[in-house]
């Protein structure tokens, strides 16, 4: 049985699916590794992972990040570094 068939997908979209990633803002190693587990859990490849969104190193990538999640639990100010973050 062609599970593609089933599914309609096409090999375009898979490479497409490759060429994104997500992004994950964190510190906290609990975390990082639960956004792991259910990335896996769900198919998706792992998110790149980093502790600062001022690291540099994020944007070496050839990938397009599809999504940003942040991890703002522990941020007094919330308000000012999401106003901060979206005007870069």
């Amino acid at each position: 049985m062609d599970l593609d068939n089933l599914f309609k997908t096409t090999s375009s979209s898979k490479d497409k699916k490759s060429t994104s990633i997500d992004l994950v803002v964190s510190d906290d190693s609990t975390f990082l590794q639960a956004i792991d587990e259910l990335y896996a859990i769900e198919g998706f490849a792992s998110p790149l992972k980093v502790d600062d969104i001022d690291d540099e190193s994020w944007h070496k990538t050839n990938a397009e990040i599809k999504h940003v999640i942040l991890d703002l639990r522990a941020c007094g100010e919330l308000v000012s570094e999401v106003a901060e973050i979206s005007s870069r």
